[in-house]
């Protein structure tokens, strides 16, 4: 996907920290443009701060955006 020109993130209730530790250690940290845990200064899931800090830091609407989730928090 990001060979094709998207823009991939991730937004997550745990720490950013921890978040970098675990695509890093999973080798795949250099597919993502953005990463965001609950401490990275916009609120949590289900409030919509990770995700309007995403759309704000790449100039995009919410409508061409795609949230690909894995928990109740993500479909709040």
């Amino acid at each position: 996907m990001k060979a094709r020109g998207y823009v991939l993130g991730v937004v997550t209730n745990d720490s950013e920290n921890g978040a970098r530790h675990q695509t890093a250690a999973l080798k795949i940290d250099q597919h993502f443009d953005y990463i965001v845990g609950w401490d990275s200064g916009h609120g949590r899931k289900p409030a919509p701060g990770q995700i309007t800090a995403f759309l704000d830091a790449y100039g995009m609407k919410p409508e061409e955006v795609a949230l690909v989730g894995d928990s109740l928090h993500d479909m709040h």
